[in-house]
């Protein structure tokens, strides 16, 4: 089956005007999440211009980080779960869409990294040989593989439990790799791309890095949740077309 990104992208945007406010809640502690990772980008200024923080700054960075982490994964889960019950004319709240990941977080951690050791051989190499818009390189290679995997996370979250999902979602994209590619570079990797690229120009001032990173965690906030309805739709279409599940 060949998809259709304008159908697709105009089905999202629909979707997306009806249902943002079901989805705040849970894109709201992705935010979260974005806020604590990019002030982490801080971490050598602050500590060097004010010592005395030191302590403070660990407790609450690391307070916070540390939960956000272990709670992540299931969020990451909960939005396609939620999404794909509002699709279907389901009424689901964000508390039985969360609790509905049950069973799923280890698997989905695991998956994630199975994937992510794709990511680290040129990322290693950028930041070894400090090759210039090393960020922006990295998210145009990675924007290369994601489309393999990205029927990953709304697959393990969606569906039963099952077993080899790597393989299942590289072969539900046989076909329609440029699509997923082109709706994947227009949802998210070209948001990061341009994060990326503005952080290098920007780097060493602080207050300029400051302003620019909290616009990105508040686009990404409004950005994700569309992201993921695209992704939920494109795995809909796909999933009705392949028997993946026997």
């Amino acid at each position: 089956m060949k998809i259709s990104i304008k159908q697709i992208l105009s089905e999202s945007v629909s979707f997306y005007k009806g249902n943002f406010k079901n989805l705040i809640g849970l894109s709201f502690v992705i935010l979260i999440y974005t806020i604590l990772m990019l002030s982490m980008e801080y971490t050598p200024t602050i500590l060097t211009n004010h010592t005395s923080w030191l302590l403070l700054y660990i407790f609450i960075i690391f307070g916070l980080l540390i939960p956000m982490m272990i709670l992540l994964p299931k969020i990451y889960l909960a939005i396609p779960i939620l999404i794909d019950a509002l699709l279907g004319e389901n009424k689901l709240t964000t508390i039985q869409a969360y609790r509905q990941t049950k069973g799923k977080y280890w698997l989905m951690v695991w998956c994630s990294l199975l994937v992510g050791i794709l990511y680290v051989p040129l990322m290693a190499l950028t930041l070894y040989a400090k090759i210039p818009f090393a960020a922006p390189i990295n998210q145009i290679y990675i924007s290369f593989i994601a489309p393999l995997f990205y029927t990953l996370i709304p697959m393990i979250a969606i569906e039963p439990r099952t077993n080899r999902y790597l393989r299942k979602s590289i072969k539900m994209i046989k076909g329609n790799y440029i699509n997923v590619f082109i709706l994947n570079s227009i949802t998210l990797t070209l948001i990061t791309a341009i994060h990326g690229t503005l952080s290098y120009i920007f780097q060493g001032k602080t207050a300029v890095l400051l302003i620019f990173n909290m616009v990105y965690a508040i686009a990404y906030f409004f950005i994700y949740p569309f992201a993921s309805t695209v992704t939920v739709i494109v795995y809909r279409q796909l999933r009705g077309s392949q028997e993946l599940f026997d």
